[in-house]
């Protein structure tokens, strides 16, 4: 599209004149000066990039951290291990973070056929398949 700006010749009806337009038969546009100098100047004011806030509150206080450690013996814990080690999450954790997920974990046993979590469901809890298999 083509725009073209013209001189107004003064008319009695000053305000019709000024921001009259009118289309050629070239499909070319005119607008008088005037009219295009009264447009409104767009906003300085730049977009809102992100708003970001802290919760406050009884719910939000800052604790030590305190590991669960649910009791197992010595073989059950070498279970585990060798498990988590094959597993690419856990295995390169240092011994100390090992230890806390070790002593997070509890043994839980299934039948077979007996479904264990669907997908698309909310999950709470980490499974490893320590043996037998899952669809």
């Amino acid at each position: 599209m083509i725009i073209k700006i013209e001189e107004v010749k003064e008319s009695k009806d000053k305000d019709d004149a000024d921001t009259s337009d009118t289309s050629s038969s070239d499909g070319e546009e005119t607008f008088s000066r005037s009219a295009l100098l009264k447009t409104k100047p767009m906003s300085k004011q730049l977009p809102r990039s992100s708003v970001s806030a802290e919760a406050m509150g009884l719910f939000s206080k800052r604790t030590a951290f305190k590991p669960v450690v649910i009791p197992k013996d010595k073989d059950m814990k070498k279970r585990i291990t060798r498990r988590l080690k094959e597993g690419f999450m856990f295995k390169n954790l240092e011994d100390k973070d090992m230890e806390i997920v070790l002593n997070a974990m509890q043994e839980v046993t299934f039948k077979e056929n007996e479904i264990i979590i669907k997908q698309g469901d909310e999950g709470n809890h980490l499974y490893v398949l320590e043996s037998g298999e899952c669809e």
